[in-house]
């Protein structure tokens, strides 16, 4: 029915043997990508948060 699961395995591992820099699959894995982005971006917002507090109130002392 076309290649199984097993040598489809084997060959990835034989390709990231032969150059380790290996070509992305076909389906180009968007997901990790869009995960690492929101969690980059949860964290900049996160601390661009605590930064702005933390800068707001020192002013505001006379």
């Amino acid at each position: 029915m076309g290649i199984g699961v097993s040598d489809y395995g084997e060959q990835f591992f034989d390709l990231m043997a032969d150059h380790l820099p290996a070509p992305a699959p076909e389906p180009f894995p968007i997901v990790p990508i869009i995960v690492v982005t929101v969690v980059l971006g949860a964290a900049l917002v996160v601390w661009r948060a605590r930064r702005r507090r933390g800068g707001l109130r020192r002013p505001s002392v006379p």
